[in-house]
């Protein structure tokens, strides 16, 4: 496999892989707002917060 057809380049990430962005993401916003590492119910509430009109 070549540089250029790695998943990442290439759009072949999973759905888990999908969900696990989505929430270091998630984690990421809520870090700079807390100066803190979130909990996972952070997480979770931020996630469903988020994205409640999808």
């Amino acid at each position: 496999m070549s540089l250029g057809d790695s998943p990442e380049t290439n759009g072949g990430e999973t759905l888990a892989d999908a969900a696990r962005d989505e929430r270091e993401v998630a984690a990421e916003h809520l870090r700079e707002e807390l100066n803190r590492d979130p909990s996972d119910e952070e997480i979770d509430e931020w996630l469903r917060h988020h994205t409640e009109g999808y």
